[in-house]
């Protein structure tokens, strides 16, 4: 009897030994969005870097078994802390300390599952009293998919004028090209602000669905931040199916969001179909490097970067009349590395349409440089926390071309001739 009792006791630590071991792993999540409160108080909105993470979150509490079956952003509100906080970045998520705070289900996102209220929790002092901490060097391979899929093919459609649309979606993306026939050739990113509720998204993409359903147009994703493809949260399957003939986007997703809605889109298109690019070998961050020209239309990619912005996706137009940028949220010095790109290689066209980036935001004073000539700057922006768009660059772009700047959150949708 002694040496059974012996062997459940020695199980038993075995078992104590695991778990203990098992619930130290670090859970690693995605700062995709900060809300600036006060000095030391943001709202902020995570997401988990791999499945793995969302799993030791699961575990980590009773009370977590049921989250992320459908959605894994998490809200934390009255975040407080002494630290700079890099919004793009990994942080590791102190499971012990959310555990103790009190939180609600959201039933409004299509994306942010749980809102904590982190009111009560004082400012910390030390990074492993934290509740978002640094960590050792993650491996950026966990995030790679490798499937670039060789030459992309797009139907001939560039005899005629062409027009580009600029739809009001808010502080967030959704960019489309148009043959003189107004049927959709290539949408740009598809997105709505992170904050949106299911029927402001749901809302947006109904407007489009009709026209998507019968072009089969090409969807080109500048790169996997929320705001630039979260029309695709609520576009199903069949939907997706039927609505594009291809997508083409950048690898390396860094939340489970972004690698859930990658595999939907594989899944509704597939493999074929379907054309994921690593971004460039770093030379200096600013270099946007040539993937591929067909027709009247260049892809440009940018180099590996800690933040997703900078290795984006961006797309050159050579119209008729005009040609047109289409730039995500790369830094405007980047997008100036695409214009002058295409000068040195033939381009004729006087006249210039920069689409800005990132909403107008201003990445500094050293970025704040583009080309001439510029006709024209659009702007895709709405109401927000960041003062988007930034005044500095605002007056720069100003500048640029001469006053002739128009905004969506003015003008609604924005087209133009090109």
């Amino acid at each position: 009897m002694d040496k059974y009792y012996f062997i459940l006791y020695l199980w038993y630590l075995i078992f104590n030994i695991q778990i203990n071991a098992w619930f130290m792993r670090d859970c690693i999540v995605y700062l995709a969005h900060l809300v600036k409160i006060e000095s030391g108080i943001f709202d902020a909105y995570i997401d988990f870097r791999l499945d793995r993470d969302l799993y030791y979150f699961v575990s980590s509490s009773p009370q977590n078994q049921d989250f992320g079956k459908t959605k894994t952003y998490i809200e934390l509100r009255s975040l407080k802390t002494t630290r700079r906080l890099s919004t793009g970045c990994y942080y590791k998520l102190n499971l012990d300390l959310l555990n103790r705070c009190d939180f609600t289900e959201n039933e409004e996102s299509l994306v942010i599952g749980r809102s904590y209220d982190l009111e009560s929790i004082e400012f910390l002092d030390y990074n492993d009293q934290d509740l978002l901490q640094s960590h050792e060097a993650l491996d950026r391979n966990d995030l790679m998919h490798n499937h670039e899929n060789g030459r992309l093919q797009i139907p001939d459609f560039f005899k005629g004028d062409l027009f580009l649309l600029v739809r009001d979606v808010g502080l967030a993306n959704w960019n489309e090209l148009l043959d003189e026939n107004n049927i959709i050739r290539i949408v740009y990113d598809i997105g709505a602000k992170l904050l949106a509720n299911q029927v402001i998204v749901r809302k947006l993409f109904n407007s489009r669905l009709n026209a998507l359903k019968r072009d089969k147009p090409i969807l080109v994703i500048s790169h996997w931040d929320i705001d630039h493809y979260h029309c695709l949260e609520c576009a199903s399957i069949q939907e997706i199916r039927a609505c594009f003939s291809k997508v083409v986007c950048m690898d390396m997703m860094k939340s489970l969001t972004s690698q859930r809605i990658y595999e939907k889109i594989l899944y509704a298109l597939g493999s074929n179909n379907v054309f994921c690019i690593k971004p460039a070998f770093r030379i200096d961050g600013i270099q946007m490097h040539l993937w591929q020209r067909i027709g009247n239309i260049a892809f440009y990619i940018g180099e590996y970067s800690r933040t997703i912005n900078y290795a984006g996706l961006c797309m050159f137009v050579r119209g008729n009349t005009k040609s047109a940028i289409f730039t995500g949220d790369v830094k405007l010095m980047q997008a100036k590395n695409i214009y002058d790109n295409e000068r040195t290689n033939g381009l004729r066209t006087y006249k210039h349409v920069l689409i800005a980036p990132h909403h107008g935001g201003d990445y500094g004073i050293n970025s704040r440089l583009y080309s001439c000539p510029t006709t024209s700057v659009i702007i895709s922006v709405g109401p927000n926390s960041y003062g988007h768009p930034s005044p500095n660059m605002l007056s720069y772009l100003m500048s640029l071309c001469h006053g002739n700047v128009y905004r969506t959150d003015y003008s609604g949708d924005i087209i133009d001739r090109i």
